[in-house]
């Protein structure tokens, strides 16, 4: 009596030979091995065959010279039926059929092209895809902020001592293995260098606050070396992004937020180590009102699902070089210990536990924005944010400016603080309207005889909502010069404003009007007046330097609010702001 069974990944039936099965074997090769087995159906009950001479003869022969393998072929015979077993080991390197490299998941065999078949190839050869050196990059290339941020992290969590950090940055790096001979590895510029996204377009994470599954209502972006995406994207998202609920144990201030930080910490981490980042799409985070969804391209090791990443597991890392070298910063384990870590400081929080989708080559792991916190910030996760979002760019300073106002004339008009401040009433009662509802100011008084109370008198108010000065874009409508009543405001410097009242509003900016442009620097420009699309390669060649110091020159004119870039790398254009010394 036959005992079924199915088919799986490492168990094929056939009831008959054709050559079309040798794509099977080539599969069974490039995967975990398996047995092929000739003459049943796909229930596996024997059906026989009748021509198992010749099959015995032939196959050896297809087989070894359609991909130079030798594989052990048997001939079985139950209840007078007979039927061949072709048993197949895992081959330690790539083997195509034809020039077409197959490999067997699941119970189907698939054709690998790609992503897919560099990485098959880079794995069978015992590499990885962040371990391919890069050719025509050198240390000159690398700013040094970088690696002052990972020796700073690996001596503050006792990873590496100074003795093991006084040394030169190559040294560093050879250290870390994040050379190939003389060429840096890829991870090295994904790691270290300050602009890696010049060869991989997606190193960078995108963040987008949405109202429902269809609106967003703004979005960031986190680029730079990866040493600091981590702090960066934990930094904006829990101060811009989150709102914390306050409250006291004893005189112990406790912040409630919809996430623990470190389990978000974490699962940041695990994206940025994990994933794939020859596809060119940046890491995804979706922040809506119920729950915060984190999406990264990337696959899990052979034969994992999503409820291994819960079971005790071993560390896998789809990209060791960079997994060492943030091990080594103490900002990881090597533990295979991030999902436990995350839900642990979930449970400890009384917070939800995260769950995993898996779909193709993207996981994405969830976060449920528990109930208990959504009543306390109201209707969604900062709802303020939501309703005043055409505010969110510019109110932080408007209404800064605005509290110091009232400051110095408690029954100063909304008329006049729009004059002093260069806007619209309309603009001004929103600022006003938004101050009082988050419980900075309150009017006394009608409009005309009334006047304003400050509850919250200090020198630096700030508000509920606040944007990190990190994410602040210029503000839009500033550039302008007003002069109402001898108060001459010039957004673009740091000024003492003459009121009636003495007023001072300070408008602090990220560079100086006096900055004095270098010879380089005017010849980057003029070219740039010329070519407002020239790109920072054809730059270079121009003026005859580097691409790193042609790199640093323009950073440092945009710091001085000489030159801004319009749009990406590819299709946008430089813009000169203004005037240089």
């Amino acid at each position: 009596m036959q005992n079924f069974i199915s088919e799986t990944q490492n168990i094929e039936f056939k009831e008959s030979w054709h050559d079309e099965h040798l794509k099977t074997i080539c599969g069974f090769a490039n995967a975990s091995g398996g047995r092929l087995e000739i003459g049943k159906n796909d229930s596996g009950e024997i059906v026989g065959l009748s021509d198992t001479k010749k099959l015995l003869e032939d196959l050896p022969n297809k087989i070894k010279s359609g991909m130079a393998m030798i594989v052990d072929i048997d001939l079985h015979k139950t209840d007078n039926k007979q039927y061949i077993s072709i048993s197949i080991n895992p081959y330690p390197f790539p083997i195509s059929y034809r020039g077409v490299y197959y490999v067997r998941s699941g119970s189907t065999t698939q054709v690998l092209t790609g992503i897919a078949l560099d990485e098959f190839i880079l794995r069978k050869q015992g590499l990885s895809w962040d371990g391919v050196p890069v050719p025509r990059v050198t240390l000159d290339d690398f700013e040094v902020d970088s690696f002052k941020r990972f020796r700073h992290k690996a001596i503050a969590t006792a990873r590496l001592t100074k003795e093991d950090l006084d040394i030169t940055n190559e040294m560093l790096l050879r250290n870390l293995r994040l050379y190939d001979g003389d060429y840096l590895k890829r991870a090295a510029l994904l790691i270290f260098h300050h602009e890696p996204e010049n060869w991989f377009v997606g190193a960078y994470l995108k963040i987008g606050f949405f109202a429902n599954r269809a609106d967003l209502i703004f979005q960031d972006e986190i680029h730079g070396p990866l040493i600091t995406q981590a702090d960066k994207a934990e930094d904006l998202v829990y101060s811009k992004y989150f709102k914390g609920i306050i409250s006291y144990q004893g005189l112990q201030r406790i912040e409630n937020f919809p996430i623990p930080r470190a389990a978000f910490r974490e699962a940041i981490l695990n994206a940025i180590i994990h994933r794939d980042y020859s596809t060119g799409n940046p890491i995804h985070i979706h922040v809506y009102p119920e729950e915060i969804l984190i999406y990264n391209d990337g696959q899990l090791p052979e034969k994992w699902t999503a409820e291994t990443l819960f079971a005790p597991h071993t560390s896998q890392p789809h990209n060791p070089n960079i997994a060492r070298a943030f091990f080594r910063s103490g900002q990881i384990e090597a533990w295979g210990r991030g999902i436990e870590n995350i839900v642990n400081a979930c449970k400890m929080w009384n917070k939800p536990v995260p769950y995993y989708n898996l779909r193709g080559r993207e996981v994405m792991v969830g976060f449920e924005i528990d109930e208990k916190y959504r009543e306390s910030v109201g209707e969604s996760v900062n709802a303020e944010v939501g309703e005043n979002i055409g505010l969110i760019r510019e109110q932080s300073e408007r209404q800064r400016a605005i509290i110091n106002l009232m400051r110095k004339d408690k029954k100063i008009s909304t008329t006049t603080i729009g004059a002093v401040l260069g806007i619209t009433s309309r603009h001004v009662k929103r600022y006003t309207e938004l101050l009082k509802k988050n419980g900075v100011i309150e009017r006394v008084g009608a409009d005309k005889n009334g006047y304003w109370v400050l509850k919250n008198d200090t020198t630096n108010v700030t508000v509920n909502v606040t944007v990190n000065d990190t994410v602040n874009n210029d503000i839009k409508d500033t550039k302008n010069q007003y002069n109402t009543n001898d108060c001459n405001i010039n957004s673009n410097k740091k000024t003492t404003e003459k009121y009636d009242v003495n007023c001072e509003i300070n408008y602090d900016v990220n560079y100086d009007v006096n900055y004095e442009v270098n010879k380089t620097q005017k010849k980057i420009l003029e070219l740039i007046k010329t070519n407002s699309k020239i790109t920072m390669k054809r730059i270079s060649d121009e003026i005859g330097i580097s691409f790193s110091a042609v790199d640093k020159s323009i950073r440092l004119l945009k710091n001085a609010g000489i030159l801004e870039r319009i749009g990406a790398d590819k299709n946008g254009y430089w813009l000169i702001k203004r005037e240089w010394c």
